[in-house]
């Protein structure tokens, strides 16, 4: 087998998450190919303890499913002089102050970054937020901005698609991809479009993936406008497929989900453009992306719906830049990020 640089190498440690839900199958099939590692998934105490403390090279696909299994991991494999590597998603809660768990977690956070042989590696770059320098010890750009190998991914058509397409070529397409919530923002789109029933009318609207129950009568209402819902979990080749014909992505997410978004890395990855809230993290990553992003006010169901409908009545290409570009970026941020974790291992 050969790693994401072309080298041969044979499985010399793990790489670990505590379930596959989400973005984490991905991560663990990135890093297991990317460094050949054997991958593993599982409640880090019982069978998988002594092997995950002993193995020679080890990295935590994330860390936050279980913190305190992650440090006593950590203390057990620094004591025995054995290198840690593990990803942190969500170290924003580390400056919550609303919970007194928030607060031990910056403690915890802050004492581990300390730890010999661990390297605790943020998904969010220092310099958009220079305080999560005291609790991680680098940084590299969340894999899912980076992990497509081919750069621009453009697969053929097949049946999902086919379910959307429209007679008007001129009609944009906007999806919403993945679990519909309200911290997804799926509240403030159903709101626009009740403000103005116009916008499902000149943009086709698709919004794939499982309706949460909180979520269900204002989605049903929503095909009442015209609304394409697509209550299901979604495979892969329907993500892309999505991805391929859409020409907006919604990232719009509620002011409490203020994090890195694998939506927003995927629409980067296929040259997409992203729908962002203003002032959100991902709103900042334009001066890494050069994307050109739609940014609207969350709850500013006028300004944001005038925006979309001006937007999409452009006779301009809707690519964020040129697949060139996007590609090198792309490139580049896999080298970087194969040889800053390579050297923590």
């Amino acid at each position: 087998m050969k790693n994401m640089l072309g080298k041969k190498a044979s499985p010399t440690g793990i790489v670990h998450v505590s379930n596959l839900s989400g973005h984490r199958r991905s991560y663990l099939a990135l890093f297991s190919n990317m460094f050949q590692l054997i991958p593993q998934s599982g409640p880090i105490f019982g069978s998988k303890f002594i092997s995950l403390c002993t193995t020679k090279k080890l990295i935590f696909a994330t860390i936050d499913d279980d913190y305190f299994g992650f440090t006593m991991v950590s203390i057990i494999r620094a004591l025995l002089g054995l290198r840690t590597v593990g990803i942190f998603l969500r170290p924003k809660q580390c400056f919550l102050d609303d919970k007194l768990i928030y607060k031990v977690k910056r403690l915890l956070f802050q004492g581990l970054v300390k730890l010999p042989g661990l390297t605790i590696t943020s998904i969010i770059p220092h310099d958009l937020c220079p305080e999560y320098v005291k609790i991680s010890n680098n940084w590299i750009h969340d894999p899912q901005l980076w992990d497509i190998d081919t750069g621009i991914v453009k697969p053929k058509r097949d049946a999902f698609s086919d379910l959307f397409i429209h007679d008007d070529k001129n009609v944009k397409v906007l999806s919403f991809i993945g679990t519909v919530n309200i911290i997804k923002g799926f509240m403030f789109l159903y709101s626009m479009v009740k403000y103005d029933p116009s916008l499902a009318k000149k943009i086709k609207i698709v919004v794939a993936g499982k309706v949460d129950v909180a979520c269900q009568d204002a989605a049903e209402e929503l095909k009442g406008y015209g609304v394409l819902i697509i209550d299901k979990y979604l495979t892969d080749e329907e993500i892309n497929d999505l991805y391929n014909i859409s020409n907006f992505i919604w990232c719009c997410y509620h002011p409490s989900y203020d994090q890195a978004s694998g939506i927003y890395g995927r629409s980067f990855q296929n040259n997409k453009r992203p729908i962002v809230r203003n002032k959100s993290l991902i709103s900042k990553y334009k001066k890494y992306t050069g994307t050109n992003d739609i940014v609207i006010e969350y709850g500013d169901d006028k300004a944001a719906s005038e925006l979309l409908i001006n937007e999409s009545q452009k006779k301009v290409n809707d690519d964020i830049s040129s697949n060139r570009i996007v590609g090198e970026i792309i490139g580049q941020w896999k080298e970087e990020s194969v040889k800053l974790i390579e050297g923590s291992l």
